[in-house]
């Protein structure tokens, strides 16, 4: 109390005796007195702790001055007038909370609806059923989620909802662009504003009033600080508009700095006054802003940055992911890699790491695919709603990742830990174990199935991908028509992970004579023939093995995935370049990347081989394996080039070629004064006229000798001298 400077204490009769022998040198006050005590524009009227989100909670002052500045920008920049009502269910310990949701309105002359704390079914019954009719609401993503999902429950069916809600404002993190969406949809006629603000500053920015969505993903535009980009918090680099950098404001209504904490005060303000928000981003030309992340969060995969939203938001799209949370997992090379925690829709199987990849193909570039899958009942969060990113690898215990695991080995499930959890405490996670029963019962409980057994595969490298082998009760049935039709109803009652991978029609179930399934005789009926493969798909497998790094002891066919092999970008690109230096056929790695199997890589190389290549006869020069001895060449022979004959080739353009090149200059220089005497009669008669002759002349010569006739020249030597010689 006594560093805030504070000049009374106010508390309830019940606490005087609990915090007397605290204070016990300060005098009770009667309520005359304290009416004396007035608070001034700089004194200090708020005191607030960050959320901890990037590290330890700092504790922020704010003065009465810099609370009526920050309420008076949102209202400004949200257009709020005498006849809005808010309707809040944020807690008013938070500074959004306190000065969006309750200065603001307050200062405008507005209205706002206090409630104890969230509750989406309590909203609609304050919206629709109450005499306040609220005309907008400021809310946390998870908040906006509960809401539209409270709302469709009601009026199933209906597309919008028909309220008094005019304005929706987002808080608390990035408002996905399909969020927002979602929120104009259901809320017929409403804007939709992102904000951006923090603890030590509220507000940073908004759209303006009239935003409709044109720029998905901005933040807006400044509603009070100045707002700049730094490419070097040290130097004070400012960066071009587009360019991500850090996000820096300066001006009110920002705090004036931490309570007894000097050494975070020097690191987050420069020496001119710009404070480090944390954050990273970028204005366009129009001064939107646009954020990519905090500084702490953001991912560094080899160099290229990538925003966890971006992720988050097209992850968001698959129609079985509730919510998800993008984070960091270190990589052996990369040395960062891209993470996934993933929230499913109650009642919704878990999509796995291939599928979601698949999923990701038309939405993401293949550098942005999260290559580790952490399932959770929650996202990990704060006590302030937000959701906690940094570290979670470290919590969880992940492992470094390197290449060539198989997706089974990137596979986790979690609990969510409780909100007093610092992003230091631990998370514990355990690898997905895919069970076999669930699909079993799945497939014996199938009208079409005799017969069936579900075991760990018997090729491939995946260690827990599963094989199913089953016998159709009608032995004269459509196996392609029936096995596709069991394998659906397969892959909707199971998780993607406890999806068999291979399913197989036998005859019957082989047994040993103890009565136990013979594995290795299932094990030649998963596998297929080698001679079964054209010439085409050979090489493509030999070409997978190569890049891949797969044992030769082990199956690749048609079925086979470059991605669930451990393929990414970088050897997608590897890939193509061995395909087009082994079967001479332009293809890119987006290709591989967009048509990932053996088969599809096949069907498009075969519509471009001509009948006559060389593959088709099965030549053996049409692909060796990199780890096939080459036939050794012998040494060249060194030549010494002090001999007589190369110091005399050397000397050819000093000796013969200089000399040519200036005597050359010089006749047509001056045979261009004597062109200007005996056919163009031009005389010169004075000194000026002499100068413009001479100036005139070093011009011709500069652009027809030099400038067309030796490269002329030096291009015909070349095609004839050395053009012989080219390959080919």
């Amino acid at each position: 109390l006594k560093s805030l400077g504070a000049k009374a204490l106010l508390i309830g009769e019940a606490l005087l005796d609990a915090i007397s022998p605290i204070v016990a040198s300060s005098q009770p006050v009667n309520n005359k007195e304290l009416a004396k005590t007035l608070t001034g524009p700089e004194d200090i009227a708020l005191v607030l702790r960050t959320s901890g989100t990037s590290g330890n909670k700092k504790t922020v002052p704010y003065t009465l001055r810099t609370l009526c500045v920050g309420a008076m920008c949102v209202a400004r920049s949200w257009g709020l007038e005498a006849h809005d009502v808010n309707l809040n269910m944020m807690p008013l310990h938070h500074v959004g909370g306190i000065v969006r949701n309750l200065l603001a309105p307050l200062l405008s002359s507005g209205s706002v609806v206090l409630t104890t704390g969230f509750d989406a079914g309590f909203f609609w019954d304050t919206a629709l059923m109450t005499p306040y009719t609220p005309t907008w609401y400021y809310a946390v993503p998870t908040m906006h989620h509960a809401i539209l999902e409270e709302g469709r429950s009601r009026n199933p069916g209906q597309h919008n909802a028909s309220c008094g809600i005019r304005m929706i404002a987002n808080a608390g993190g990035g408002l996905l662009p399909s969020l927002a969406v979602e929120l104009r949809e259901f809320f017929a006629g409403a804007t939709v504003l992102p904000s951006y603000g923090m603890t030590e500053c509220m507000p940073i920015s908004t759209p303006p009033i009239g935003y409709a969505l044109e720029k998905p993903g901005t933040s807006g535009v400044s509603v009070g600080p100045e707002i700049v980009i730094f490419g070097d918090i040290s130097k004070e680099a400012f960066l071009e508009p587009g360019a991500i950098g850090y996000i820096m404001v300066r001006g009110e209504p920002l705090f004036a700095g931490y309570e007894g904490n000097e050494s975070a005060n020097k690191d987050s303000f420069t020496k001119n006054g710009w404070f480090n928000t944390g954050d990273m981003g970028y204005l366009d030309e129009e001064g939107y802003l646009f954020i990519t992340g905090r500084s702490k969060e953001v991912i560094n995969r080899g160099g290229e940055i990538i925003s966890p939203v971006e992720i988050e938001d097209a992850v968001l799209g698959h129609p079985r992911v509730r919510t998800s949370l993008a984070f960091v997992v270190p990589h052996d090379v990369l040395q960062e890699s891209i993470g996934i925690v993933i929230v499913s829709e109650p009642g919704a199987k878990r999509v796995d790491l291939p599928e979601l990849q698949k999923y990701l193909l038309h939405t993401l570039q293949p550098s942005k695919w999260p290559q580790v899958i952490v399932y959770m009942n929650d996202l990990p969060k704060n006590m302030g709603n937000k959701p906690l990113r940094i570290n979670l690898a470290q919590r969880f215990g992940i492992p470094e990742l390197r290449d060539g695991l198989p997706p089974s080995s990137r596979s986790y499930e979690a609990t969510c830990p409780p909100r007093t959890a610092t992003i230091k405490d631990p998370i514990p996670a355990a690898l997905v174990v895919p069970s076999p029963e669930s699909s079993l019962a799945v497939l014996r409980s199938h009208p079409s199935v005799a017969e069936a057994i579900v075991i760990p595969s018997p090729v491939g490298s995946e260690p827990k991908a599963l094989a199913a082998f089953i016998k159709l009760r009608d032995p004269d049935a459509d196996t392609a028509v029936e096995t596709a039709a069991i394998a659906d109803e397969v892959s909707r009652a199971v998780h993607d992970y406890d999806r068999p991978r291979d399913l197989v029609v036998v005859d019957a179930i082989p047994l040993l004579e103890d009565g136990s399934v013979d594995i290795p005789a299932l094990a030649l009926k998963a596998r297929p023939v080698e001679g079964e493969a054209g010439p085409v798909e050979r090489v493509v497998a030999n070409i997978f093995r190569d890049v891949l790094r797969i044992d030769s002891a082990e199956y690749v066919g048609k079925d086979t995935d470059f991605f669930e092999k451990g393929g990414d970008s970088l050897k997608a690109g590897r890939m193509a370049g061995i395909i087009r230096k082994t079967l001479g056929v332009d293809i890119r790695a987006q290709t591989i990347i967009s048509n990932s199997s053996v088969s599809s890589l096949v069907t498009i190389l075969s519509d471009q081989l001509p009948p006559t290549h060389p593959v088709f006869n099965d030549k053996p020069s049409v692909h060796e394996p990199d780890d096939k001895p080459k036939p050794k060449r012998p040494p060249p022979v060194a030549k010494n080039q002090a001999r007589a004959a190369a110091l005399a080739v050397h000397a050819i353009p000093l000796v013969l070629l200089r000399p040519m090149r200036r005597l050359g200059a010089w006749l047509i220089f001056a045979n261009i004064l004597c062109f200007y005497k005996v056919v163009l009669g031009w005389v010169a008669a004075d000194a000026p006229t002499r100068l413009a002759q001479i100036i005139l002349a070093v011009a011709v010569v500069g652009i027809l000798f030099v400038g067309i006739i030796l490269p002329l020249i030096a291009l015909a030597a070349k095609w004839i001298i050395i053009g012989r010689y080219k390959a080919g």
